[in-house]
């Protein structure tokens, strides 16, 4: 069991830029259909995992899939985080206020918790967290963006502890540089998790084609193309980038 210090009584004030997706031209964007369809597909996993190394787009591939759920009529939150994001007091303040963005009532039991000046196992604040996830109705997707930032000795077992006690209509989805320590630490949690790899995120020949074709109006011939397209391409959110190396599958820091 994990003991954190003593509360604050007065949580700190929150940064609101950080739960909603980096505003991006859509015009500029590739749509990644064939890779939101299979996030899609997958969205009554657990947890869904975008693992790749910088560059690939897993911020921008995160956003679609948003943009897809909420289309479908899903309530969707979302948090960008950073290293000072890494208290787990901190992260669980944020996490309360992206949920909060899309159900205005949430959190009273984990708000009065953090509010108090009091000191508690890391478990009791994550069982405060699930009681007010389990008074939600409906499927709710949280989307925690760039969660390689977040650094913390408690992080791999609150992570588990909270994955192994989420409600059916919960679903976390992070992007991340690293395969998470709590997938390779408890091999029994891989059944509820679906991950994508580098490889996974890379752009096919047609997607990279379109991009330079249609998106930059580059006129090319096919073989200047595949040229630029040797083997297959990582993806940034505006440029994609072409390698004949393979990318690391979910590798582990």
């Amino acid at each position: 069991m994990t003991t954190l210090t003593t509360l604050p009584q007065q949580p700190m004030p929150l940064l609101r830029t950080k739960l909603f997706p980096p505003r991006t031209d859509s015009d500029s964007l590739l749509p990644r259909r064939a890779l939101i369809d299979r996030l899609y597909a997958n969205r009554q996993q657990r947890v869904l995992i975008l693992s790749a190394p910088a560059g690939f787009g897993k911020s921008t591939i995160l956003s679609l899939f948003r943009q897809r759920l909420k289309a479908d009529g899903a309530k969707v939150a979302w948090m960008s985080c950073d290293e000072g994001d890494s208290e787990p007091q901190r992260l669980v303040q944020y996490l309360v206020a992206s949920i909060r963005s899309v159900e205005e009532d949430f959190g009273a039991n984990t708000s009065n918790l953090l509010q108090s000046d009091m000191t508690l196992p890391l478990e009791g604040i994550i069982d405060a967290f699930l009681s007010d996830l389990r008074r939600l109705e409906g499927p709710l997707y949280l989307l925690l963006d760039d969660f390689h930032q977040i650094r913390h000795p408690a992080l791999a077992h609150g992570a588990r502890y909270l994955i192994e006690h989420l409600p059916e209509n919960i679903r976390l989805v992070t992007s991340t540089r690293y395969r998470p320590r709590f997938l390779v630490d408890e091999p029994g949690l891989a059944p509820w998790a679906f991950c994508l790899s580098g490889d996974d995120l890379r752009l096919t020949r047609e997607e990279a084609d379109t991009f330079l074709t249609e998106l930059k109006q580059l006129q090319l011939t096919d073989s200047e193309l595949k040229l630029l397209h040797p083997n297959r391409c990582s993806s940034s959110s505006t440029r994609p980038r072409c390698s004949t190396n393979s990318a690391p599958s979910c590798a582990t820091p």
